[in-house]
């Protein structure tokens, strides 16, 4: 498996309309393809292990969504119902976007990024770092309290978030 991500911000009119955007550039290169709040993302490997567990639950039949990218959504919020899970999508208006896709054909992930790219107003890279301006809306998200970051460190705000991760498979 092969996960490109890319992250900027993108002014959003339609949310319905942007999806459907990342659906069609998904069919047309035969990948899977899902937009994040950079906002709710504690770095790069946390959206790597999501699809990594996502894609190992669909193999061993114990998904809740039939949609690999779906499936990688709800790990990466750690939510089981996926109205719960969407809140950590796109949302009209303005957005700082991570989206992440993902195939076994290298070849296809690399000819639909131009496409992705072009879903961004600007780029950004730097959206994906867990920076101290995320620390609360993350905690808020993902139900980390004060104390437990206390004993856990500072430093280990995306461990947290990474076992959340990890505990959705357990939750089903």
């Amino acid at each position: 498996m092969h996960i490109r991500i890319l992250s900027g911000r993108v002014f959003i009119n339609d949310v319905n309309e942007f999806v459907k955007r990342l659906q069609e550039i998904s069919a047309k290169y035969e990948i899977s393809a899902q937009a994040f709040d950079a906002m709710k993302i504690a770095g790069r490997h946390h959206l790597e292990l999501a699809v990594k567990k996502a894609l190992n639950s669909v193999e061993g039949g114990r998904n809740i969504s039939r949609d690999p990218s779906m499936e990688a959504l709800l790990y990466a919020s750690g939510r089981r119902h996926i109205s719960k899970a969407i809140e950590m999508g796109a949302r009209e208006g303005e957005n700082k976007l991570a989206v992440m896709f993902f195939g076994n054909n290298v070849g296809n992930l690399k000819t639909a990024e131009p496409e992705m790219k072009q879903l961004f107003d600007e780029l950004d890279e730097s959206l994906l770092e867990l920076t101290p301006d995320k620390r609360s809306c993350i905690m808020g998200f993902y139900n980390i309290t004060d104390e437990e970051l206390k004993v856990s460190g500072e430093d280990k705000l995306a461990d947290l978030v990474n076992e959340r991760v990890v505990l959705l498979e357990l939750s089903k």
